[in-house]
């Protein structure tokens, strides 16, 4: 078995078999080149990009390879790990090579998403690019007066490509599952719908496993007597994992969760408080999808306050 490690560029492929080096086209003809005779039993990893790994793992996936598409994040912390001097395309490709051949074990093979499902994930995306430009324009043009006049244009044409995206959002992820999930107080159009495509992109075999792959879940830093504080491992889609946050934020000031964000808030700090309701919110998404039932209150109240 070979396993091939690429590192993935918008217009480039560096490729490592962890010996040898070389570099394909990230175009349909590089990439058939690059798949062209391989084993079958070829293993090929790369890390997630925005979209620019999408056309090798299809192709890799639907020429019988198996293929993982690995966490920036873990590759990251196995390289420093490593004492690996410096950062260049071929130690990245060899890099990948390794980490795979080592831990393959523990990846999930790569399945592609249904178009529309890549398509709402690309949308929420370029939403979450759209909220931050308004941020930092407001940010950067604050003591400006005389700019106000400008500045108040351009935000108007943010915010109404804003609402022509949620408008392409919600048509995208209509659907039975986006419904049920919206029956969760304090989730809503945009938030369901990135609850959704989280839900979409693995076969969790628990509501933990969901959390953790959101990067929700709490990392120990223990060390013989000493208990260290908690941290969350940040390792899923930043993207999810605010809309999550968001989701909670809404939540707290309705009927049904205001009272479980309280009893958080009681032992939590506010921010603390919140992550631990967007936890519960999440499980309870999973937990819906994954039994195909709708939301129950009578079910919330009677689950204890794991966090």
């Amino acid at each position: 078995m070979m396993v091939l490690g690429v590192d993935v560029a918008k217009r480039e492929l560096v490729v490592s078999d962890g010996l040898r080096v070389w570099a394909s086209a990230n175009t349909a003809n590089g990439i058939r080149k690059l798949l062209k005779g391989l084993s079958p039993d070829t293993v090929i990893a790369m890390e997630s990009t925005a979209e620019f790994h999408l056309p090798l793992a299809d192709a890799a996936h639907e020429a019988g390879l198996t293929v993982y598409v690995l966490n920036p994040k873990h590759v990251k912390r196995y390289r420093d790990s490593l004492p690996v001097r410096g950062k260049t395309d071929p130690l990245d490709a060899q890099l990948i090579a390794a980490f795979a051949s080592k831990e393959r074990d523990r990846f999930e093979p790569y399945r592609p998403q249904p178009a529309s499902l890549r398509r709402l994930k690309a949308l929420l995306r370029r939403r979450a690019g759209l909220i931050s430009t308004k941020v930092r324009l407001r940010q950067s043009l604050e003591g400006c007066p005389e700019l106000r006049a400008e500045m108040n244009g351009i935000l108007a044409r943010i915010d109404k490509t804003i609402a022509r995206i949620d408008e392409l959002v919600e048509k995208l992820a209509d659907s039975e599952r986006y419904a049920r999930l919206q029956q969760i107080p304090g989730v809503g159009k945009v938030t369901g719908a990135g609850l959704l495509v989280a839900l979409s992109q693995g076969e969790f075999r628990s509501a933990d496993a969901f959390v953790a792959f959101l990067g929700l879940d709490l990392v120990a830093n223990d060390s013989g007597q000493k208990s260290g504080k908690r941290k969350l491992s940040k390792l899923g889609d930043s993207e999810s994992r605010r809309l999550a946050y968001m989701s909670a934020m809404a939540a707290m000031r309705t009927k049904t969760w205001k009272h479980i964000y309280e009893a958080y808030r009681a032992r939590y700090s506010t921010t603390a408080a919140l992550v631990a309701l967007s936890r519960r919110i999440v499980r309870t998404a999973w937990s819906m999808l994954a039994h195909n039932t709708n939301f129950n209150l009578s079910r919330l109240a009677s689950l204890d306050m794991k966090t």
